[in-house]
């Protein structure tokens, strides 16, 4: 199942605690602009404090709970989570402020399902939440 080599230069895996030293490096170069959408930038203050995390997203993944990774989109990455895993429903969930983030599930058909008002806490703000959803009978291969 995962990981899964899409194409040459992308891939989607499970975060293992071989990758936290290079997910570390990643947040901490990209920190600034992190943490205006993310709250949990500022608890990540060491490769260490990656653990946790890690540790989580594999039960979650072998108890059949979902599973979160990072997003490279190509066509066949979708094509892989309805057809090959058969998932019925995928979401993309982003602070409706970050344009960045939210033209990606607009650009590649997913439907807005709403905003969750102030559902996120970050620093000082609540930020609005908005959910996207793909579903398998809308999915064409």
């Amino acid at each position: 199942m995962l990981p899964f080599q899409v194409n040459e230069s992308i891939v989607l895996k499970l975060i293992q605690s071989r990758d936290r030293d290079e997910l570390y490096a990643l947040i901490d170069e990209n920190r600034k602009y992190l943490r205006a959408w993310l709250l949990w930038v500022d608890k990540r203050q060491s490769p260490s404090d990656l653990d946790s995390v890690i540790e989580v997203c594999t039960h979650n993944y072998e108890e059949k709970n979902g599973f979160d990774s990072g997003i490279w989109f190509n066509e066949q990455l979708l094509k892989y989570l309805f057809n090959e895993l058969k998932l019925n429903r995928v979401i993309i969930q982003c602070a409706e402020n970050n344009f960045k983030s939210r033209a990606i599930p607009e650009k590649i058909g997913f439907s807005n399902e709403g905003t969750s008002r102030e559902a996120q806490w970050v620093y000082d703000h609540y930020e609005n939440i908005v959910t996207y959803s793909l579903l398998s009978s809308e999915w064409h291969t």
